[in-house]
């Protein structure tokens, strides 16, 4: 009997735990969604990032595209998993200017070891570097947050995580809209 009420006791104490982690990461996720939500209507943020070669980009050579700004991290799975949505993005709408620029936001990685990880993984090969001021810039704190910029440089959309269900057509619908 008093082994059943240790077991009962520890089950329900791990519910407790589970249950109130999971209240805290909808908690977190609905204050991520707020911070990414508090930038549609801005417009692009100055920015200016070396690519995987070293080469220069910045954020005013974007000017009169669409653009999908894509915040990611080598250590976030959802990251690796919503590239393949991304190239497909990146096909269908590559005759009307649509561009995804990608910036690894970890600081912890040097470039050899990014270029490494995006040619075995085949992601995100354009990869710009060093972007972690810049998601301060953006309010970003999760991986991926995607934005949606327009071809005068405004912020118009957001999407935070992985495409679940039906967000990759919410995310064409807004391209749509754009064009």
């Amino acid at each position: 009997m008093k082994n059943k009420l240790i077991s009962l006791s520890l089950f329900l104490s791990l519910s407790f735990l589970a249950i109130n982690a999971q209240v805290k990461d909808t908690m977190n996720l609905k204050h991520f969604q707020y911070l990414a939500n508090k930038q549609i209507g801005t417009q692009i943020k100055d920015w200016s990032l070396k690519d995987l070669k070293g080469n220069i980009h910045k954020s005013e050579d974007l000017k009169g595209k669409i653009i999908l700004v894509n915040f990611w991290a080598i250590r976030c799975g959802a990251c690796i998993m919503i590239d393949k949505d991304l190239k497909d993005l990146q096909s269908r709408f590559d005759s009307i200017g649509f561009k995804i620029v990608d910036i690894e936001c970890d600081n912890r990685n040097d470039s050899s070891k990014i270029n490494r990880f995006t040619l075995k993984k085949k992601i995100c090969e354009n990869t710009l570097i060093d972007g972690y001021n810049t998601r301060l810039k953006y309010g970003v704190v999760a991986f991926p947050t995607l934005f949606l910029i327009d071809r005068s440089g405004k912020i118009v959309y957001n999407h935070l995580g992985y495409f679940y269900n039906d967000k990759k057509n919410e995310m064409i619908e807004q391209i749509k809209k754009i064009k």
